[in-house]
């Protein structure tokens, strides 16, 4: 055997042995798949009907035809032509070139529909895109919307400054606050020793945002300490801070919870006459304690708070 026949043979081992190179399919969405295998084989059927060679014969041999027809008609005038001279073998011509002619058309009609099938349906995907795309731009905008919406409103303080989320804004080291607390009494008439649970002033001493709570003192008794969390505290800034026209004012006839005069304790009351919000001198309450009769009280603005047990 020669070096070239070894060497052919050995190249032709190595081809193969080689790895095939593998073709990655890209990622198609499962309710396109079976529209793409469609298209791919429409576009299979059309690209097959221009290399068919049997298709071509068939063309060529349409052309041969008519050429041989106007041959043999050239040398007649048209309107001399008498059918009854035609021969036999005319007539299969004539055959011939009507059969291969109607098969040409049937391929031109079937080769329009599979391209107009491939047009429609990537005109199809092209307005899903677009349509698709449209409500991606929907979503983003409408998403900065609600982002601007949300930071006017973080904006916006509410009046309400005893809400679960916006008391938390006066929760800072020096600011007062209530808590609950029991408050033990005697009668030294009986001796009798009551315990009763009251709202007492205090004032914030710390404040540990990630446990969520304060360490208070209270102001009558700076040796009493207590740790609540934000939920069991209500502020009570000055009206310095919070003004009237930034707080909620309670209506007459409202329940509330008011320090009573003299003492750091809160009890229950019922406002006689509110404060008017647009004159700064007048920040007082008017109200009537329970159990205290028709006594009318004067009590300023930050020592009132709404009714909680």
């Amino acid at each position: 055997m020669s070096s070239k026949k070894r060497s052919r043979d050995a190249s032709a081992n190595n081809s193969s042995n080689s790895p095939s190179r593998k073709r990655h399919k890209r990622n198609i969405p499962d309710e396109d798949e079976e529209l793409m295998v469609n298209v791919m084989e429409l576009q299979n059927n059309l690209s097959g009907m221009f290399t068919n060679i049997e298709m071509t014969e068939k063309m060529n041999n349409l052309h041969e035809l008519i050429t041989e027809w106007n041959d043999l008609m050239r040398p007649n005038d048209i309107n001399d032509i008498d059918v009854a001279n035609l021969e036999e073998a005319d007539f299969c011509l004539m055959h011939q070139i009507t059969d291969v002619a109607f098969e040409a058309l049937q391929q031109s009609k079937l080769a329009l529909l599979c391209s107009t099938k491939c047009t429609d349906f990537f005109f199809e995907k092209l307005r899903q895109q677009k349509i698709a795309k449209k409500r991606q731009l929907e979503k983003e905008q409408q998403a900065k919307q609600r982002e601007q919406i949300q930071y006017r409103r973080s904006l916006t303080i509410s009046k309400d400054i005893w809400s679960p989320i916006e008391r938390v804004n006066y929760f800072r080291e020096g600011f007062q606050a209530a808590i609950k607390t029991e408050i033990t009494s005697s009668d030294h008439v009986s001796n009798i020793v009551t315990t009763q649970s009251h709202y007492i002033v205090c004032k914030i001493v710390a404040v540990n945002r990630s446990k969520q709570e304060c360490t208070l003192i209270d102001v009558a008794n700076a040796a009493s300490k207590y740790t609540r969390s934000f939920s069991n505290i209500m502020p009570l800034p000055s009206i310095n801070i919070v003004s009237l026209s930034k707080r909620t004012v309670f209506k007459a006839g409202t329940k509330v919870l008011a320090v009573y005069p003299a003492t750091t304790c809160f009890y229950a009351a019922t406002i006689v006459k509110p404060p008017k919000s647009n004159q700064s001198q007048q920040t007082k309450y008017t109200l009537r304690f329970d159990d205290d009769g028709d006594n009318e009280k004067d009590i300023e603005s930050e020592r009132v708070m709404p009714y909680v047990t």
